[in-house]
Formats: C-alpha cells, sequence, structure tokens
C-alpha cells in the first residue's frame, strides 16, 4: 500500500510539472503573438509615415518602405482583433439584465478571449482600436496614390469600394464603443461568502472596464477621409523639423 501511494504521489507530481511546463509554453506563446500584433501595428504607422512624406512630395512610394507587407500585416491584425470583438459582444448579449449585477465568472470568460487572458483584455481593445485607426489611414494613402498616379482620370468604382472600406471601420469603432458601454452596465459581483482578495480582484476589473469604456469614447472614431460625393480632400502642412501633420478632412466646396 505504501508503495502504490508513493508512486500515486511521484506520478501526480510529475503530472503537475509537466502540467506547469506547458502552461508556461503556452503563456510564452501567448506573450509572443500579442507582442507580434503589436509589432505588426508599430511596422505598419512607420510604414504608413514614410509613404505619407512621398505624398506629400508627390514623388511615388518607394519599394523600400515596405508598404505593402506592412498593410497586409496590418490587415491580419485587424482581421484577429474584429474576431475577439465578435466574441465580446456575443457574450455580453449573453449576460442578461443588468439588474442586481452579474456574477465574475460569467464576465471573466469575456474577458479570456484573446492572448493571454484576462490580463491582457485591455491590449487588446487598444490593439482593435489601433487597427481600424491605421487601417483607415491606409485606404486613404492608397487612395491618394492612385489619384496622383492617375490625375486625368474618374475612379468611381475606387472610391466607392474605399468609402465603404472607411465606414466598416468607422461602424466597427462603434461596435467597440457600444460592447465596452454594455459592458460597463453590468456591476461585478461574487458568490458570498468571498474572499477580501475576490472583492479587491472584482473592484479591478470594475475600475478598468469603466476607465476602457471611457477612453474608447474620448477617442475619434477613424475618419471618414472621404466626403459624401466621393472626393477625396487631404490637406497637410510640413512643419519646419520636416515632420508633417495631415489635417481633418473637409468636404470640397
Amino acid at each position: 500500500m505504501a508503495l502504490s501511494v508513493g508512486v500515486e504521489m511521484l506520478a501526480r507530481r510529475e503530472q503537475d510539472q509537466k502540467l506547469k511546463a506547458i502552461k508556461q509554453t503556452v503563456d510564452g506563446i501567448e506573450k509572443h503573438l500579442q507582442l507580434e500584433l503589436t509589432a505588426k501595428l508599430d511596422t505598419a504607422q512607420q510604414a504608413l509615415v514614410a509613404a505619407n512624406a512621398a505624398i506629400l512630395d508627390q514623388a511615388a512610394i518607394p519599394q523600400s518602405v515596405g508598404l505593402s507587407s506592412a498593410v497586409t500585416g496590418l490587415h491580419d491584425v485587424k482581421n484577429q482583433a474584429l474576431a475577439w470583438l465578435a466574441q465580446w459582444e456575443e457574450l455580453t448579449a449573453e449576460l442578461g439584465s443588468p439588474q442586481g449585477g452579474v456574477g465574475f465568472d460569467k464576465v471573466k470568460k469575456i474577458l479570456d478571449v484573446g492572448l493571454g487572458g484576462r490580463d491582457a483584455f485591455p491590449a487588446h481593445v487598444m490593439v482593435l482600436y489601433r487597427a481600424l485607426a491605421l487601417d483607415s489611414r491606409a485606404q486613404a494613402l492608397g487612395a491618394a496614390e492612385v489619384a496622383l498616379a492617375n490625375p486625368d482620370r474618374s475612379m468611381h468604382n475606387f472610391e466607392a469600394d474605399i468609402r465603404r472600406r472607411l465606414t466598416d471601420n468607422i461602424n466597427n469603432h462603434e461596435r467597440l464603443r457600444r460592447f465596452l458601454s454594455d459592458l460597463t452596465e453590468h456591476p461585478l459581483s461574487v458568490s458570498l461568502p468571498a474572499k477580501p482578495t475576490a472583492w479587491r480582484t472584482v473592484a479591478r476589473y470594475d475600475r478598468t472596464i469603466a476607465r476602457l469604456s471611457r477612453s474608447v469614447n474620448m477617442l475619434p472614431e477613424p475618419p471618414a477621409l472621404l466626403t459624401p460625393q466621393n472626393t477625396q480632400v487631404l490637406e497637410a502642412v510640413r512643419n519646419t523639423d520636416g515632420s508633417f501633420v495631415v489635417l481633418i478632412p473637409t468636404e470640397a466646396a
């Protein structure tokens, strides 16, 4: 009997060690993937800045900028983040009425969507917002590039497609804002009896969700960049240090 118990304890210990090692590996992979998503957004932003500088000088965008591959990576991140948003919306709809609060266990399922678990939720929200904003800039840049290359041609079909993509980004930003607002309306609660640490954890996540909702509501939505007449109106000024600022698009007179 003693030998059997000893073998069982040893096997359980080895299993626990293996599970711990697997979890550390998975956590490491998820952290790597999170960094990869952020790196793709940073690369896209750098490429867009360089490409915009070329457009301002009415020059062709050099291949060394890497705009095409950067935008492809941006689209990958955007699609990944929109998949998170769809899951967030679906799980939030299952919470039901916000009256009386909602158990933290249910909300954890929402926050756990994505890479890295619930602690990475704020980063996921920012990844989605950045992806939408950068994609709108990429669409506007593509329109400007085509317009410079074809100054005397009508681009109705191309402009209509750009307008659709920009409108999608605005609508997806509104989805994100609405999701966070809906989630904020569900005050978190814990089952009694509960340890003080459980209450502190719930309070921390309650504050985090509320801050995210306020922040997203304060952030500007991705700009439309096209007028209702499908005319692109971009104004930019170059600073004395060589940097430039793209002004808010205005409707053509």
